[in-house]
């Protein structure tokens, strides 16, 4: 996971731009790096869980796989 606490401001601007995030400037036109932070934080979270979730499907993929190769060649012996 990224530091985002060490970027600049001007760098989180270019992280949320990148990621479509908006609505981290207040009323006032100041920019909340907390909002950037925040919004930032929970996409990596969000793409962490997905990709443990794939990992997770091919590990049970190759599992179900070996078993059925290792019944099938148990059946032609």
């Amino acid at each position: 996971m990224k530091n985002y606490w060490k970027m600049t401001t001007v760098q989180l601007e270019e992280e949320a731009a990148r990621y479509h995030i908006g609505e981290y400037v207040t009323s006032d036109g100041i920019i909340s790096r907390r909002a950037i932070i925040e919004q930032l934080v929970a996409i990596e979270n969000a793409r962490n869980t997905s990709i443990s979730r794939w990992a997770m499907i091919v590990s049970l993929a190759t599992a179900a796989i070996n078993i059925s190769l290792t019944l099938g060649n148990a059946l032609l012996r």
